[in-house]
């Protein structure tokens, strides 16, 4: 697997396409903050997650769902910073 990353430069990919859907999803992730906080913010991830995860277990966009989904500090308004 770390090799397939490395050989066809996947990271770049990977990190670009995450950085795309994160432009896309801001707006949405500001505005649950501002009306629930965290758990707004968290419970809508999990929601996405659970959708995404369903059809595509190992893509991209599911690993920046579940990594997004773990961190406090994403779903504490990290989102922002981007």
């Amino acid at each position: 697997m770390t090799a397939h990353l490395k050989e066809l430069n996947l990271t770049v990919l990977f990190s670009s396409n995450a950085g795309s859907r994160l432009s896309e999803i801001r707006s949405r992730l500001v505005n649950l903050h501002q009306r629930g906080g965290e758990n707004a913010v968290r419970a809508h991830l999990r929601e996405e997650l659970a959708s995404i995860e369903a059809d595509h277990k190992n893509s991209w966009t599911t690993a920046m769902y579940r990594a997004a989904v773990s961190s406090d500090w994403f779903c504490n308004g990290g989102f922002d910073n981007f």
